[in-house]
């Protein structure tokens, strides 16, 4: 069984508004994310939030949506939030950002299916730089569970040598909105 975990706590900080509830091709962010998890072989999807109104826009999808008190402790609070409301038999942790919306089914389908033969870290990478999403065997735990501040899972990839294999992926792909700029690449990137 394998869990998505999609992190959806941010301060959008370098964003006019709220990005994830940004409306692009008439929904919010997140929900193309949550779509593009559902439609996968994802066994559960899990959204970590911070803003109520994502909540309401996802509240009739098949998912689990969990409040991520303590937002302001960076990336490692909603990952650990994430983890620990996962299906108690759950093998492995796809972690995905509520902005990677290029990131389609077909694209978390070839990282699952190299997890299912190898059952190693499964990372994306542009040009050899690692990205989310990310795959953690459930292996990894203990290792998890321990990250602090905003470093999400970096410090487990960078020592996780032979253990992780890398797929690369093309750089609008892993995008990841941060500016209003990045909503105009990605929409020059759909009317292709």
């Amino acid at each position: 069984m394998l869990s998505g975990i999609i992190l959806a706590s941010g301060f959008s900080r370098r964003f006019a508004s709220d990005k994830l509830t940004y409306r692009v091709l008439g929904m919010p962010l997140v929900e193309h994310v949550v779509k593009n998890c559902l439609d996968s072989k994802l066994d559960e999807v899990i959204v970590v939030y911070r803003k109520i109104q994502i909540n309401e826009y996802l509240k009739n999808y098949n998912i689990k949506c969990i409040k991520n008190e303590n937002a302001e402790e960076g990336m490692s609070a909603s990952l650990r939030l994430g983890i620990e409301n996962t299906d108690p038999k759950s093998d492995g942790y796809m972690i995905l950002m509520g902005d990677q919306i290029l990131f389609d089914s077909n694209d978390i389908n070839r990282m699952i299916e190299e997890y299912e033969i190898h059952e190693k870290i499964i990372a994306a990478t542009y040009k050899g730089k690692r990205r989310t999403p990310v795959i953690f065997p459930s292996s990894y735990y203990d290792r998890l569970m321990k990250i602090k501040g905003d470093e999400g899972g970096r410090s487990i990839l960078k020592d996780s040598g032979n253990d992780t294999i890398y797929i690369e992926y093309d750089s609008i792909k892993s995008i990841d909105i941060d500016r209003m700029e990045d909503v105009d690449k990605v929409l020059e990137y759909l009317e292709e």
